[in-house]
């Protein structure tokens, strides 16, 4: 939660979530969290505000801090974290698009807690040239093994928009494909002319062993600050095949509709989805991936 400064650690076999961090410059309190995962019994944070890498335990104790300058990357912030075993550190950029974007990489490797960028992948397309105004583009990453590439990384973007697998290592492409979304394709945005492209939707990646489901949601925000969401729609990408399942569509989804939700999380073919505002706040759900074979 950005906004309250605070991470929510969710249990489902626990009745109440825990709530870590704060607004504050004190040991384990935070400026702005703008992304969380797990180093075994610790969490590892990207604070934003206050330009570095957080180590905390689970009952919010802070462990080890380091700066972590995403700046000199031709990026705003952090958007998505992930830790590999053996300590590399992933990460996905939020890039300005303007003169200078295309020069920039939105997926970043470290190689350790504090370090500098080892690999760099996914260059933004020659369309972050064109944007007059430097609206930063967020991204999302989940990890997967599979059966013939090995470890692989599932990055999406809204630049094209994009989802596309690369190698663990050297971060090159293997994979790249469109969002088959009509309403999420690149065009000149009708509340901001001259201006490249929908603020929305923004995407966000769960990866299983064998699939990513990736949501999308096209909203828009009126001056009170309510969103309304006129489309909503996820992909289920088989990472063997390379092949996608389009669920949702063009139309508003339905109240209730997981396609309002945010993919989180996946264990085996159970997919974790939230939602910080289309239901009661906060909802966690779990849903199990069935395969239709008719």
């Amino acid at each position: 939660d950005s906004h309250d400064c605070r991470v929510w650690i969710l249990d489902t076999g626990a009745e109440s979530p825990r709530v870590l961090g704060g607004c504050g410059d004190g040991p384990g309190e935070l400026r702005n969290a703008t992304a969380a995962t797990f180093s075994g019994d610790t969490l590892l944070l990207v604070d934003q505000g206050r330009g570095s890498m957080v180590k905390m335990t689970l009952d919010g104790e802070e462990v080890e801090r380091s700066a972590f300058n995403v700046y000199s990357l031709g990026a705003l912030f952090v958007t998505d974290v992930y830790l590999w075993q053996d300590g590399e550190i992933l990460a996905t950029l939020s890039l300005f698009p303007n003169s200078e974007g295309a020069k920039h990489s939105q997926v970043a490797s470290f190689d350790r807690f504090g370090g500098d960028p080892t690999s760099l992948g996914l260059f933004a397309p020659p369309v972050a040239q064109r944007t007059p105004r430097p609206i930063p583009r967020p991204g999302s990453i989940c990890v997967a093994t599979t059966e013939g590439s090995g470890d692989v990384v599932v990055a999406v973007n809204t630049w094209g928009p994009q989802i596309a697998l690369l190698e663990r290592r050297s971060l090159d492409p293997i994979l790249s494909a469109r969002i088959p979304f009509e309403w999420a394709r690149a065009r000149e945005h009708s509340l901001r002319p001259g201006h490249w492209g929908p603020t929305s939707p923004e995407p966000r990646a769960a990866c299983s062993d064998e699939y990513a489901i990736i949501g999308y949601r096209r909203q828009w925000y009126a001056s009170d600050g309510v969103s309304d969401v006129v489309a909503g729609g996820m992909v289920v990408m088989n990472l063997n095949e390379g092949t996608m399942t389009v669920l949702g569509g063009e139309e508003p989804p339905e109240p209730g509709s997981v396609t309002l939700m945010t993919p989180g999380a996946a264990s085996g073919d159970r997919f974790f989805f939230y939602t910080n505002s289309q239901f009661d706040y906060p909802v966690v759900r779990e849903y199990q991936l069935v395969q239709n074979r008719n």
